[in-house]
Protein backbone atom coordinates (compact mmCIF):
# COMPACT_ATOMS: atom_id res chain seq x y z
CA UNK A 1 0.00 0.00 0.00
CA UNK A 2 1.51 3.35 -1.01
CA UNK A 3 2.30 5.93 1.64
CA UNK A 4 -0.41 8.61 1.72
CA UNK A 5 1.26 10.74 4.40
CA UNK A 6 1.97 13.64 2.07
CA UNK A 7 -1.73 13.95 1.19
CA UNK A 8 -2.74 13.97 4.85
CA UNK A 9 0.02 16.44 5.81
CA UNK A 10 -1.00 18.86 3.07
CA UNK A 11 -4.61 18.96 4.25
CA UNK A 12 -3.66 19.04 7.94
CA UNK A 13 -1.63 22.14 7.20
CA UNK A 14 -4.70 23.77 5.63
CA UNK A 15 -6.80 22.77 8.64
CA UNK A 16 -4.27 24.30 11.04
CA UNK A 17 -4.24 27.57 9.07
CA UNK A 18 -8.02 27.68 9.14
CA UNK A 19 -8.07 26.94 12.88
CA UNK A 20 -5.62 29.79 13.52
CA UNK A 21 -7.88 32.15 11.61
CA UNK A 22 -11.03 30.94 13.37
CA UNK A 23 -9.43 31.39 16.80
CA UNK A 24 -8.67 35.05 16.00
CA UNK A 25 -12.10 35.81 14.54
CA UNK A 26 -15.36 36.75 16.25
CA UNK A 27 -17.15 35.14 17.94
CA UNK A 28 -14.43 32.58 18.66
CA UNK A 29 -11.84 35.05 19.90
CA UNK A 30 -14.00 36.25 22.78
CA UNK A 31 -14.78 34.77 26.15
CA UNK A 32 -18.52 34.06 26.11
CA UNK A 33 -19.62 31.49 23.57
CA UNK A 34 -23.13 30.15 23.12
CA UNK A 35 -23.80 26.41 23.06
CA UNK A 36 -23.40 26.03 19.27
CA UNK A 37 -20.14 27.97 19.34
CA UNK A 38 -18.79 25.74 22.13
CA UNK A 39 -19.66 22.65 20.04
CA UNK A 40 -18.02 24.30 17.03
CA UNK A 41 -14.78 24.80 18.99
CA UNK A 42 -14.94 21.21 20.27
CA UNK A 43 -15.30 19.89 16.71
CA UNK A 44 -12.38 22.05 15.63
CA UNK A 45 -10.25 20.57 18.42
CA UNK A 46 -11.39 17.08 17.41
CA UNK A 47 -10.22 17.66 13.85
CA UNK A 48 -6.85 18.89 15.08
CA UNK A 49 -6.33 16.09 17.62
CA UNK A 50 -3.71 13.64 16.37
CA UNK A 51 -5.35 10.76 18.26
CA UNK A 52 -8.79 11.10 16.65
CA UNK A 53 -9.76 8.41 14.18
CA UNK A 54 -9.89 9.35 10.54
CA UNK A 55 -13.64 8.73 10.47
CA UNK A 56 -14.20 11.01 13.49
CA UNK A 57 -12.11 13.73 11.89
CA UNK A 58 -13.98 13.47 8.59
CA UNK A 59 -17.39 13.68 10.28
CA UNK A 60 -16.26 16.60 12.44
CA UNK A 61 -14.79 18.35 9.39
CA UNK A 62 -17.99 17.97 7.39
CA UNK A 63 -20.02 19.32 10.29
CA UNK A 64 -17.61 22.21 10.84
CA UNK A 65 -17.56 23.33 7.20
CA UNK A 66 -21.35 23.08 7.00
CA UNK A 67 -21.59 25.31 10.07
CA UNK A 68 -19.23 27.84 8.53
CA UNK A 69 -21.32 27.95 5.35
CA UNK A 70 -24.60 28.23 7.26
CA UNK A 71 -23.75 30.26 10.34
CA UNK A 72 -20.34 31.92 10.01
CA UNK A 73 -20.26 33.25 6.46
CA UNK A 74 -17.71 35.88 7.43
CA UNK A 75 -15.21 33.00 7.81
CA UNK A 76 -15.99 31.51 4.37
CA UNK A 77 -13.40 33.53 2.41
CA UNK A 78 -10.68 32.06 4.64
CA UNK A 79 -11.69 28.43 4.16
CA UNK A 80 -9.25 26.75 1.77
CA UNK A 81 -11.34 25.26 -1.03
CA UNK A 82 -9.43 21.94 -0.98
CA UNK A 83 -10.90 21.24 2.46
CA UNK A 84 -14.37 20.86 0.96
CA UNK A 85 -12.98 18.12 -1.29
CA UNK A 86 -10.90 16.58 1.50
CA UNK A 87 -13.80 16.23 3.95
CA UNK A 88 -16.19 15.16 1.18
CA UNK A 89 -19.76 14.11 1.99
CA UNK A 90 -22.09 17.09 2.27
CA UNK A 91 -19.15 19.43 1.69
CA UNK A 92 -19.10 18.40 -1.97
CA UNK A 93 -22.32 20.40 -2.45
CA UNK A 94 -20.33 23.59 -1.88
CA UNK A 95 -17.98 22.91 -4.80
CA UNK A 96 -18.68 23.78 -8.40
CA UNK A 97 -18.44 21.18 -11.16
CA UNK A 98 -15.14 22.67 -12.38
CA UNK A 99 -13.68 22.45 -8.90
CA UNK A 100 -14.76 18.83 -8.49
CA UNK A 101 -13.19 17.97 -11.84
CA UNK A 102 -9.99 19.79 -10.82
CA UNK A 103 -9.70 17.90 -7.51
CA UNK A 104 -10.42 14.59 -9.25
CA UNK A 105 -7.57 15.24 -11.68
CA UNK A 106 -5.27 16.18 -8.81
CA UNK A 107 -6.11 12.94 -7.00
CA UNK A 108 -5.58 10.88 -10.14
CA UNK A 109 -2.18 12.48 -10.79
CA UNK A 110 -1.14 11.97 -7.19
CA UNK A 111 -2.21 8.32 -7.08
CA UNK A 112 -0.51 7.69 -10.41
CA UNK A 113 2.68 9.13 -8.94
CA UNK A 114 2.25 7.01 -5.80
CA UNK A 115 1.84 3.83 -7.82
CA UNK A 116 4.76 4.56 -10.15
CA UNK A 117 7.25 4.50 -7.25
CA UNK A 118 9.73 6.31 -9.49
CA UNK A 119 10.05 9.12 -6.99
CA UNK A 120 8.61 10.25 -3.70
CA UNK A 121 5.04 11.39 -4.20
CA UNK A 122 4.58 14.74 -2.55
CA UNK A 123 1.00 15.94 -2.81
CA UNK A 124 1.87 19.63 -2.51
CA UNK A 125 4.14 19.34 -5.56
CA UNK A 126 1.28 17.83 -7.53
CA UNK A 127 -0.97 20.70 -6.41
CA UNK A 128 1.65 23.25 -7.47
CA UNK A 129 2.07 21.59 -10.85
CA UNK A 130 -1.68 21.97 -11.44
CA UNK A 131 -1.93 25.54 -10.14
CA UNK A 132 -1.44 27.47 -13.42
CA UNK A 133 -4.04 25.27 -15.12
CA UNK A 134 -6.43 25.60 -12.19
CA UNK A 135 -6.32 29.39 -12.17
CA UNK A 136 -7.13 29.59 -15.84
CA UNK A 137 -9.96 27.05 -15.53
CA UNK A 138 -11.53 28.20 -12.27
CA UNK A 139 -11.49 31.95 -12.87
Amino acid sequence: MPDNTSYQDYHRSLIHKLAEYINTTAPFNGGDLDELQVIFKEKLCQILAPDSSSEEQMEAGQWLLSQIVGNYQHIMPSVPRPLFWYFGGECMHYLGDEEIEHYQKLEEAYHELLSSKKEAAIYEQVVLSFEPRAKSQLH
